[in-house]
């Protein structure tokens, strides 16, 4: 303690010293307390070695983009070059990206038609500001359920490797975010549109159940059933999790594509299944837990 005390004072008599150098709009009382003490030091110290270096007012570790976005939305990119008419015909609808790094993870990405999509199931435990999603699993309280939980298949490390994390729907919907900035959660829109890219007609998308012939086979990825993955979706049989456990592992994929909310407790998702070369396209309660997709907005 007496050491922690020392290194303290020494801080502070640097601070102090430099006083004349500190930026005027900067407040060392972080708790408020209108008292400059140890826990402000704390603060100040638990802050040491970040930077800022875009001045932009996030900390370089916690920033997509340490510069400037161009117009096309490239991190420190050199902007549209003459001859293009816009950003999509230079870098097509993925914007040149290949890979998205958020929370930890490297997501692969690929072009499907006119959307941007993630080729793996989201994996992050936390919302885009940094708040944690509840991990929670309690059957008993299951139907009670009314803010953001998730889960992974019977909570095996390897299941969380290859398969993602599952989600349910109060976790898609809240504001706080579960895609990377300048992304979202797959919409029932923006799959309507996939399943139309890949060959069902509008009439067919706009239907429930099941519709479609091989568009779920071209959604499927090659490894565990019969898809051939034409499109790059590489889509998983990953399973989901509902009241009674978790279920579907190695046998059907499910995902939250959800519409606008007009209360009741259900909400749009899509199925696919081994041996159903269509998708399946169905309510289901807001407490289930399914993979999310993203899709650059």
């Amino acid at each position: 303690m007496k050491k922690l005390l020392t290194i303290l004072f020494a801080v502070a008599l640097g601070l102090n010293l430099s006083a004349q150098t500190v930026s005027p709009t900067y407040d060392p009382d972080v708790d408020g307390d209108n008292n400059i003490g140890i826990n402000d030091l704390l603060a100040l110290l638990s802050l040491f070695a970040e930077n800022d270096y875009d001045d932009d007012g996030i900390w370089d570790s916690q920033d997509d983009c340490v510069g400037v976005y161009d117009e096309c939305g490239v991190c420190n990119g050199s902007g549209l070059p003459e001859g293009y008419e816009s950003c999509e015909e230079y870098y097509g609808v993925c914007s040149g990206i290949e890979s998205v790094s958020f929370n930890g993870h490297n997501y692969s990405v690929v072009p499907i038609g006119n959307h941007c999509w993630f080729s793996e199931n989201l994996r992050t435990d936390s919302y885009v500001n940094g708040d944690d999603i509840a991990y929670h699993w309690d059957t008993d309280s299951w139907n009670e359920e009314t803010d953001g939980r998730q889960s992974f298949y019977n909570a095996d490390s390897v299941n969380l490797d290859f398969h993602g994390r599952l989600y349910n729907w109060y976790a898609v919907n809240d504001s706080r975010g579960l895609c990377p900035s300048g992304w979202h959660v797959s919409t029932d829109e923006d799959f309507i549109e996939l399943e139309i890219e890949l060959g069902m007609t509008e009439i067919q998308a706009n239907l429930t159940g099941w519709r479609g012939t091989d568009e779920g086979l071209k959604l499927k990825s090659l490894e565990w059933w019969d898809g051939n993955n034409t499109s790059g979706f590489s889509a998983l049989p990953s399973g989901f999790g509902m009241a009674t456990g978790y279920d579907g592992l190695g046998v059907c994929g499910k995902f939250w594509t959800p519409v606008a909310d007009t209360g009741g407790n259900s909400q749009m998702r899509r199925r696919l299944q081994g041996s159903f070369g269509g998708v399946s396209r169905q309510g289901a309660s807001k407490q289930t837990r399914f993979s999310v997709r993203c899709v650059l907005n």
